[in-house]
């Protein structure tokens, strides 16, 4: 831009990242956020989670995520804006700040609400629309979470609710109606992500457990999501809550036609769940979104680009990286480049504009090129 241009005020949005894990600097630090009775009773036991498997090496994390000062990655706010604005270019990015939950609903619920007000004062900041929040909510208390979204609702930097992936029952269940109802009257889609160190047995399946990181990895998570898929379309959820959304986090994508396929098969021969109207596809179309990352890939950019086409990923994919974990998707590589521009642009920023009710435009601000 040279002398006589005029001074950009605005910038299109083109690129918005659903799943960025950003963390406080440790575990004193979300203590502060509670209050004296939780600090009083956690005393010495400063961490308050541990994850026992399937770890691929110490610290899953990028190397150059990692502080000036040897801050863990996701802590330090100066680097993670300069990495994710000036770096990768991105324009509006969702904070997804879960920690493990444990035994205790009691506890949860103070750790959530403690992460909670801890992304309000540490990111949220009026100035600064291109960090926006998630409601996290413990989910083993059904209730207190109806009341902590309810703290939050009104919070314009919050955008969406954030649970763990795992509890007694799938999510389909009456049980939770009346998250899904609050979720529901504020427009707040509910994004799931996995809690590694839960309430159920990590690696489990329907024929005992894996023995490596990699089947872990690649096949878990799909599975718990499958089921609660099922159990939400088959237990009515979607009839029941029609302004009701979820966001699958770091699932995959591709496995959810085929799961929806044999779910339409009976569907259209009448075999249906008590009290479920609303077709399989039709409730994946209207209120279910996946991310990218990570996301299946093919041989060719072909193939890449044909199973996105089929799987309808101009409609229900959103872009998100991962940061900072070391298998992050970098947005300026994460699509094939022959990708059709009208498909990466839905994915890596309409389609989460959509959901989200994101601007057209944001400020510019001192990340930006001149």
């Amino acid at each position: 831009m040279s002398v006589a241009d005029p001074v950009r005020t605005t910038v299109p949005v083109q690129l918005v990242d659903i799943d960025i894990h950003l963390a406080p600097r440790d575990a004193d630090e979300l203590i502060g956020y509670m209050p004296a009775p939780w600090r009083d009773r956690l005393g010495d036991r400063r961490r308050l989670a541990t994850r026992t498997a399937y770890l691929p090496f110490g610290n899953p994390a990028r190397m150059d995520a990692f502080g000036p000062a040897g801050e863990l990655p996701g802590t330090e706010p100066d680097l993670v804006r300069r990495q994710l604005f000036a770096e990768e270019r991105m324009d509006i990015g969702l904070i997804v700040a879960l920690p493990g939950q444990g035994p205790d609903p009691a506890l949860n619920a103070a750790v959530a609400a403690a992460i909670n007000d801890w992304q309000a004062a540490t990111w949220l900041a009026e100035d600064d629309a291109r960090l926006l929040g998630s409601v996290l909510l413990a989910i083993d208390d059904v209730a207190g979470a109806v009341r902590e979204l309810e703290r939050w609702a009104g919070h314009p930097g919050f955008r969406q609710a954030l649970i763990a992936h795992d509890g007694d029952r799938p999510l389909g269940h009456p049980q939770y109606d009346p998250l899904w109802q609050a979720a529901a009257r504020h427009r707040l889609p509910v994004a799931i992500h996995f809690n590694d160190s839960g309430r159920l047995s990590l690696g489990a399946t329907p024929v005992g457990h894996f023995r490596t990181y990699v089947e872990y990895h690649a096949l878990t998570h799909p599975l718990e999501y499958a089921a609660h898929v099922a159990s939400w379309i088959c237990g009515g959820v979607f009839d029941r809550f029609p302004d009701l959304r979820f966001v699958l986090l770091e699932g995959g994508f591709l496995w959810h036609r085929p799961v929806v396929a044999r779910l339409m098969h009976l569907w259209e021969r009448g075999v249906r769940a008590p009290g479920a109207v609303k077709d399989p596809l039709a409730c994946v179309r209207d209120h279910i979104r996946f991310s990218s990352q990570p996301i299946e890939e093919a041989e060719s950019v072909r193939d890449v680009q044909r199973l996105l086409e089929l799987a309808e990923a101009d409609r229900l994919l959103l872009f998100s990286s991962d940061y900072p974990h070391y298998d992050y998707d970098n947005p300026l590589r994460a699509l094939p480049p022959t990708l059709a521009p009208e498909l990466r642009a839905r994915i890596m920023c309409e389609n989460a504009r959509e959901l989200y009710g994101l601007p057209a435009v944001r400020p510019a601000d001192r990340y930006d090129e001149p």
